[in-house]
């Protein structure tokens, strides 16, 4: 026990203590989850541990637990550790030792990375990379490998070389990290290259009106792509690490260049071909006037041949499909307010159609409440 001093001078309070530190050593990388097992803890008051004066991250505690990671200091040997613990009113405590409180970073235990091979993940297929070292121990559960920000998944394990497998990197240069359970993080500086490549684009032609989602296939996208058709912005909609979703802008009718970078690398260019042949074209709307629960006949050409194929919108109102063919489109108009709108047909992997053609909403009375009165 302990007495605090201050404002409350007949206060009393257990101190802590640390009575194991497990593992007591690790990799001089830093990375391995601590455990610090002892009495008058808490997880609900502010515990804060340090090892060499430095903070190890506290990602877990109890009354009779602390758990940490540890921090790559730079330096190898025997480290002070420390634990003390704030209450909510403020007071801090420095638990004590029931064992010799250090941890230590021991080179003679630490992973070392010294090859990685292939050098380049390309997407489409898994990549099998071989990872040479040494002491990475032979218990393949214990052992876990990113690339970047990618999981590669250990499928055989040595005490000096890893295979792990995976599919898609990020574009350009890639960090790899090993880390060993109860023992840390490797040592060596290795990356894999994510290639910029571009395998498909959903589509090679689409609408002079634009509006076509085109979706990019390849290797290497993230957060921040960029995509441009004959330098106009083609606005990204979604990224995943093998593909890229943009909406087109309108274009006049020809073969244009698709550019995209992403992570700071240019990918090869591609070819996207503005077509009046894959322009949907609305010629008559009928009937030109009627109100939520109207069908509405859409003809024309260059139309969706499948329901799911075709969206129509009337001043921005869904207008949903009920039949569809090549020439002809029928759907059933929604809510919207009176006035005078543009029918609006965008069809899969083609695009928007011509705006000019108007349906007027007009006033619809249902019923009137109450029938009479004075």
């Amino acid at each position: 026990m302990v007495q605090i001093q201050g404002q409350t001078a007949r206060t009393f309070a257990l101190v802590p203590e640390v009575t194991d530190i497990l593992p007591p050593l690790g990799s001089v990388m830093g990375g391995n989850e601590i455990e610090i097992v002892g009495t008058g803890f808490a997880d609900d008051i502010w515990v804060m541990v340090t090892i060499g004066g430095y903070p190890c991250p506290v990602f877990e505690a109890s009354y009779t637990s602390i758990k940490c990671t540890a921090r790559n200091l730079n330096s190898a040997g025997p480290k002070t550790l420390e634990v003390s613990i704030t209450s909510p009113a403020g007071n801090s405590i420095q638990a004590k030792c029931g064992v010799l409180c250090q941890y230590v970073y021991d080179p003679s235990v630490t992973p070392q990375m010294d090859s990685v091979t292939p050098g380049t993940v390309s997407g489409g297929s898994p990549t099998s990379l071989t990872i040479s070292g040494s002491r990475f121990g032979t218990v393949s559960s214990a052992v876990s490998v990113t690339i970047g920000d990618e999981i590669c998944t250990v499928s055989t394990l040595t005490d000096i070389s890893i295979q792990c497998a995976l599919t898609y990197l990020p574009a350009g240069s890639n960090t790899v990290k090993v880390l060993v359970s109860d023992v840390g993080l490797a040592q060596g500086s290795l990356t894999v290259t994510g290639q910029s490549t571009i395998t498909s684009l959903s589509s090679a032609e689409g609408s002079t009106i634009g509006g076509s989602e085109l979706t990019i296939e390849g290797n290497g996208f993230v957060a921040g792509t960029t995509v441009s058709i004959d330098g106009s912005a083609c606005v990204v909609t979604q990224v995943n690490l093998n593909n890229v979703t943009c909406t087109t802008p309108a274009h006049a009718a020809g073969a244009v260049t698709v550019t995209v970078t992403s992570n700071g690398q240019n990918y090869p260019q591609q070819t996207y071909t503005y077509a009046t042949g894959s322009t949907p074209t609305i010629t008559a709307v009928s009937p030109a006037l009627g109100s939520a629960g109207t069908t509405v006949v859409l003809t024309g050409q260059n139309f969706g041949a499948t329901n799911p194929e075709n969206k129509v919108s009337i001043g921005g109102a869904d207008c949903m499909v009920t039949s569809s063919s090549a020439t002809e489109v029928r759907c059933t108009a929604g809510a919207q307010k009176v006035g005078s709108f543009p029918v609006v047909l965008t069809v899969a992997n083609k695009g928007k159609s011509n705006d000019d053609q108007m349906f007027e909403y007009q006033l619809s009375i249902s019923s009137i409440t109450p029938t009479s009165g004075k």
